[in-house]
């Protein structure tokens, strides 16, 4: 059987649903850093995860953890003597020492979920570490992306000399049964990091279109960033915006997603989405921006809806539709959950993974 280790410094939830996944067809080790599980993974995925396979969760708090943890990760992984290594892309400084060492030993398979940075913050962190983001592709001797579109973007950064794996992003933030409920009428939810790219303003744009129109909605923004402190006093001044400026528990943000009506994504630029595999997940239809990798897991009119990106009348026009026929409304929802199911499902992305590595295998010798 099939030796693979899951090393993922940040994305915990995401690289814990791959390692069960995994797990069906292969012996797995997950590295996990512990205040990012701790952050993203309620108690029951993660003993899930312990009773199927081995969790490794380290520290990396301050110079001295770092090095105790960087000691442990090295030897699990040399002890678990894996035939390739997995490692979700993350431009930290400890990230690049574990794939620097790592990469001299097994071949890594390079989860890269943005090939290129979102605007905003994304953008002066990556420019910040881009030496990092560099190596680590460098080290890498295959990849995994999300999508056509990102795996076009990829290809302009490091070619296409090494083979790429294109997976869909799974289901996360997945309720449990009890978590289960009906949607709020007229609830419309813009969830996660409030930065430039998330297209706010034109959202804030549309909701006064529709104000004009007479058409009925709550408009939730449930996360944190610089665009709420940008916008505030647009958000301040009416009374059917709610702005839940913090972060959510797994167990929070799966209640926001199940009250929803609809799931809006008016991003301006992008490349792939965990907000609209949560919102699948959660069997919520969505309303995305015809940008970067958003249109791939979208099929228009089942399980959601697609409009120009930066337009407001677009975006007003589209949620009006919605917010006045529950039926498509339903539609939707029903439309996301079998999406969710057929093509978000882990078990199936674990399976391409474990043909990708065997299609590989010689690349994995001839490059080890």
């Amino acid at each position: 059987m099939r030796r693979v280790v899951v090393f993922a410094p940040h994305y915990a939830e995401y690289a814990t649903r791959l390692a069960l996944g995994l797990a069906k067809n292969a012996q797995v080790l997950l590295v996990l850093d512990r205040r990012n599980s701790q952050n993203e993974c309620d108690k029951q995925l993660m003993d899930e995860a312990r009773l199927h396979l081995e969790v490794l969760e380290f520290g990396s708090f301050g110079r001295n953890e770092r090095i105790i943890s960087l000691v442990k990760i090295i030897a699990k992984i040399v002890k678990f003597r894996p035939h390739m290594v997995n490692i979700q892309e993350e431009e930290g400084s400890f990230a690049i020492w574990v794939t620097r060492i790592i990469a001299r030993l097994y071949p890594v398979l390079l989860t890269v979920h943005d090939p290129a940075p979102h605007t905003g913050t994304d953008y002066a962190y990556v420019e910040q570490n881009l030496s990092k983001r560099s190596e680590t592709r460098r080290l890498a001797k295959a990849f995994h992306v999300h999508g056509q579109y990102c795996s076009a973007q990829l290809v302009k950064d490091v070619g296409t000399a090494r083979p790429i794996l294109d997976a869909p992003h799974g289901v996360i933030l997945v309720p449990h049964v009890n978590d289960i409920r009906d949607f709020e009428p007229k609830r419309v939810l813009l969830f996660g990091r409030m930065e430039a790219y998330k297209g706010i303003d034109i959202l804030l744009d549309a909701a006064d279109i529709l104000r004009k129109r007479g058409v009925d909605f709550h408009l939730v923004l449930a996360g944190r960033g610089p665009e709420l402190i940008r916008l505030a006093n647009r958000l301040s001044k009416h009374n059917d915006i709610d702005v839940i400026e913090q972060f959510l528990a797994p167990s929070a943000a799966i209640q926001e997603f199940q009250k929803a009506y609809i799931v809006v994504l008016p991003y301006l630029n992008a490349t792939q989405s965990g907000v609209a595999a949560a919102a699948f997940a959660n069997g919520r239809g969505v309303i995305v921006s015809n940008t970067g990798g958003l249109p791939d897991i979208v099929e228009e009119g089942i399980n959601g809806l697609i409009v120009n990106s930066g337009n407001a009348d677009a975006l007003a026009n589209a949620l009006e539709a919605v917010l006045s026929h529950d039926l498509l409304a339903k539609q939707l929802c029903d439309g996301a959950k079998k999406f969710a199911s057929k093509h978000l499902n882990w078990d199936v992305i674990a399976t391409k993974m474990m043909d990708f590595d065997t299609k590989n295998v010689s690349l994995w010798r001839r490059n080890s």
